[in-house]
């Protein structure tokens, strides 16, 4: 070998490993700064979400997940506050029926609710734009974990610690609906794609399997949501046995204001609205399902400290 050849060979294998020290660096921090428990995929693209590993076993009355329409339009601490059962939000933006069976099957190695609540419309994330967003990323972050620890490392966030908003995330800004605020009535339903009603299925024979009752919840939004998507929900619903809400059917009486209670025009509800379906929600959900009431048992008391740091967000 010439000594150029030496040189370059050398060169080279100090790259190399200076490359395999750095990805073992990003993963020894990865596990240093990730929640102590957690789902293969559950925290991807939420600490919120992956951070109900740290509730308390079999804790949770009930559990909510779907995509960021929950995360944006449920407050478990709000149903907390109004009910006494305990929830958690288990939602990410752009989550996929799959990802949901797959967190759903991870938590309730550790959780027994009473229900499992499953908000409908991403069952109908079948965009092929949609689909490729939500692999690339998840393909992203598996690659280079260290990604979705960044922001946490940085401000020095303690992912051990318990979520007070239980997978809620706060915001006050309003952007009104502009426009008609009815569903159009139809006859249609709209076809599910086959992977998509496949999970649909997977998670409804979880929940038997694990002796949890299954509700479908569709939360307001005027801009994904329509009467064929209703009807093919509704379809399944009465199929299988299981309650469905439509909360786009009920404006009235959840008190959902379109000029204040949403935060980008009509998809997502703020923290006004949030605060009306939760309300509403919890109501349905205590009634149907005889959820306990657990703000004076002395074994949650850590959900009351947990109200008091929740109220002080929201203020």
């Amino acid at each position: 070998m010439t000594e150029g050849k030496k040189i370059i060979t050398g060169r080279a294998f100090k790259a190399f490993g200076f490359l395999l020290a750095l990805v073992a660096m990003l993963i020894g921090l990865y596990f240093a700064f990730a929640p102590s428990r957690g789902g293969k995929n559950a925290s991807a693209r939420s600490y919120d979400l992956n951070r109900i590993f740290n509730e308390r076993d079999h804790s949770l009355d009930a559990l909510i997940l779907g995509h960021s329409g929950v995360y944006a339009g449920i407050s478990p601490m709000e149903m907390y506050k109004r009910y006494g059962f305990t929830s958690y939000d288990c939602s990410q933006a752009l989550q996929l029926p799959w990802e949901t069976y797959e967190i759903l099957s991870d938590v309730l190695a550790v959780q027994s609710p009473e229900v499992v609540v499953v908000e409908t419309d991403h069952f109908f994330y079948d965009s092929k734009s949609v689909i490729r967003r939500n692999n690339n990323k998840r393909l992203g972050l598996s690659v280079y974990p260290f990604y979705e620890t960044h922001v946490a490392w940085k401000d020095g966030f303690d992912p051990s610690a318990r979520n007070a908003l239980k997978g809620y995330m706060y915001t006050d800004v309003s952007r009104p609906f502009k426009g008609d605020c009815k569903m159009k009535p139809s006859d249609k339903k709209y076809k599910l794609g086959k992977r998509h009603e496949k999970y649909l299925k997977k998670i409804y024979e979880l929940c038997r399997e694990r002796g949890t009752r299954l509700c479908l919840v569709e939360l307001p939004s005027l801009v994904m949501w329509d009467y064929e998507k209703h009807n093919t929900i509704r379809e399944f619903a009465e199929t299988h046995g299981i309650n469905f809400l439509d909360m786009n059917e009920r404006y009235d009486d959840t008190g959902i204001n379109w000029e204040t209670d949403t935060r980008d025009g009509g998809n997502h509800l703020n923290y006004r609205g949030a605060v009306k379906a939760s309300a509403y929600l919890g109501e349905y959900l205590k009634d149907k399902y005889g959820l306990p009431d657990r703000k004076d048992d002395p074994a949650y008391s850590d959900w009351r400290e947990d109200l008091n740091k929740y109220e002080k967000t929201v203020r």
